[in-house]
């Protein structure tokens, strides 16, 4: 199962760090706020 972690640049820039294989690898993605906490709630749901 992938974990996703968020590092925020600026308001609307985020590193998403997407770990399929264990290491770390950081993508750039411009995303609002409300986005981010779509994606987790979407996460989450089973």
């Amino acid at each position: 199962m992938a974990q996703l972690q968020f590092q925020k640049v600026d308001n609307e820039v985020f590193l998403i760090d997407i770990r399929l294989d264990g290491r770390r690898r950081w993508v750039g993605v411009s995303l609002k706020l409300e986005d981010i906490h779509k994606i987790r709630k979407f996460l989450q749901t089973p």
